[in-house]
């Protein structure tokens, strides 16, 4: 059988009734399709509708073979086998091994599943990774993985990925290139990174102005789309002169037929020329401005038409700009310090002893690769987790302003949510030199 999935004149609208995208009719067959458009054009839409989740406006969906969707593993998931969907088998397995198996347990049996899963876990870079450690001890980056893994354990004929490098390291976003490339199935792929984008064999754009498909990596539709914008934005251009000089002869008519105007009434006033000469030269004036008027109105809408539609077909991009109040902290107030700082998952050990200083208006990055525990500093910090070990006790880590804090949960959300703030808390004694890490300004 034919890996493919269809849509058919398919539409999509917002429930108040904006419409997102209509008659989008392609075939995605043994190829990795990128799914692109700003935020809010429709992207997880069309990815919900593929997956049969959410019923389109208008059209149709065939799917041939089996659907996978990449969902993120909940923290209140419980246990690594519990996220994975196999808790049960193996203990179908266990009990076979302990000889405490029964008729059903012999027949449901998958001995192959161990090896499967070993083989799963470690393609994601999550090799000694015990089926009983809980989820919540997981970043969001290995929790991804972990999706992925689960994902993968389906066998699926069609995969569908919405944003899967959010929350991925380089290595990270890496393997979910890799797993794209060796795939031999259909993949559509919600994105906006650039990078994986460019892994695609054809990309489907959804804009206000239309749909777009386009065969060939991100990269080269973003030369072509630059080539084709250039192309619209010339002809926009020639319209706007068009009508432009249109409204200058409508003008120079009327002017001219306003002097002639002058003319014949104060040849009248003069009894220049007789009577029935000037009520035929009247009469043919105003024959001869109705037909001009009308030529120029038929001009005029035409030309009006022609700048809509150039105008229609250009997408408006509206720069994203977030207009932050002028700093007024000094350069030499201490906004935070941690101190001897350190963190263990069980036996893991995260980081540590860390020690720190922030003073001023700096900027500071916190990079690493997932499970490294950059969250996990971050919750310290803000004291969402407990300070397991520190200096000075109690306060290894103080902060002398309120602070506020939005986790990454809260940017891959498709709502608003509200972003916590801290309170202001005691500020630590001084302390002598420490060697701080460096900063990234």
């Amino acid at each position: 059988m034919t890996t493919c999935l269809t849509f058919d004149h398919i539409s999509a609208a917002t429930p108040d009734g904006r419409t997102l995208f209509s008659d989008l009719t392609t075939t995605i067959n043994t190829e990795a399709v990128g799914l692109v458009g700003r935020n809010g054009c429709g992207k997880s839409t069309l990815l919900a509708i593929a997956a049969g989740s959410l019923s389109p406006l208008t059209g149709t969906i065939t799917r041939s073979g089996r659907l996978a969707v990449l969902e993120q593993v909940a923290t209140d998931t419980g246990t690594i086998a519990n996220a994975l969907g196999v808790s049960d088998a193996l203990a179908c397995l266990a009990r076979m091994e302990n000889g405490e198996g029964s008729l059903d347990d012999a027949a449901s049996a998958d001995w192959l599943l161990p090896s499967r899963l070993d083989a799963a876990l470690a393609d994601f870079g999550l090799t000694n990774l015990p089926m009983d450690s809980p989820v919540d001890r997981l970043s969001g980056g290995e929790r991804t993985r972990l999706s992925l893994v689960r994902l993968m354990l389906t066998e699926p004929d069609i995969i569908l990925l919405d944003e899967p490098t959010n929350n991925l390291d380089h290595i990270g976003r890496q393997v979910i290139s890799d797993l794209i490339a060796r795939f031999d199935g259909a993949v559509l792929v919600a994105s906006h990174d650039r990078e994986l984008l460019d892994r695609m064999d054809r990309i489907i754009h959804l804009a206000p102005t239309g749909i777009t498909h386009f065969t060939g990596t991100w990269s080269q539709f973003e030369v072509a789309q630059d080539e084709h914008r250039a192309r619209l934005e010339a002809e926009r251009d020639r319209a706007s002169q068009a009508l432009s000089r249109q409204k200058q002869d409508i003008q120079r008519h009327a002017q001219k037929k306003a002097q002639r105007d002058r003319q014949g009434r104060a040849r009248r006033a003069r009894n220049a020329d007789p009577k029935m000469l000037l009520d035929a030269r009247k009469n043919r004036a105003e024959q001869t401005s109705a037909r001009d008027s009308r030529l120029a109105d038929r001009q005029m809408k035409a030309v009006e038409s022609t700048l809509q539609s150039a105008n229609e077909q250009i997408e408006i991009i509206t720069p994203l700009t977030i207009d932050m109040p002028q700093c007024q902290l000094p350069a030499s107030r201490t906004v935070l310090r941690v101190i001897e700082l350190e963190h263990r998952f069980g036996d893991r050990k995260l980081f540590g002893p860390l020690s720190f200083a922030i003073e001023g208006p700096q900027r500071w990055a916190i990079s690493g690769a997932n499970g490294s525990g950059k969250s996990t500093l971050l919750k310290l910090i803000t004291e969402e987790i407990a300070i397991q070990r520190g200096w000075p006790r109690p306060l290894p880590c103080s902060t002398s302003l309120p602070a506020a804090w939005i986790p990454s949960r809260i940017l891959s959300q498709t709502c608003a949510a509200p972003i916590r703030t801290l309170p202001k808390t005691t500020p630590a004694p001084p302390l002598p030199a420490l060697p701080f890490a460096t900063r990234t300004d």
